[in-house]
């Protein structure tokens, strides 16, 4: 089961991963680009803070 919960993790940290890219090539205020791409600012954060630490945390 922790396989499974890992595995799924990793998925939507990529899937976070793109969409955060995405919102960076933009040039828009962050809700700005959340609301027009019907993305919720506040799971951008979350994604953004995670995928920040584990990143901080492999360097």
């Amino acid at each position: 089961m922790a396989t499974m919960k890992a595995a799924h993790h990793e998925i939507l940290k990529e899937k976070w991963r793109q969409i955060i890219n995405r919102y960076n090539e933009s040039g828009l205020p962050v809700r700005q680009w959340c609301e027009e791409n019907q993305v919720s600012a506040t799971q951008y954060y979350y994604w953004l803070r995670v995928i920040r630490q584990e990143t901080l945390i492999q360097i």
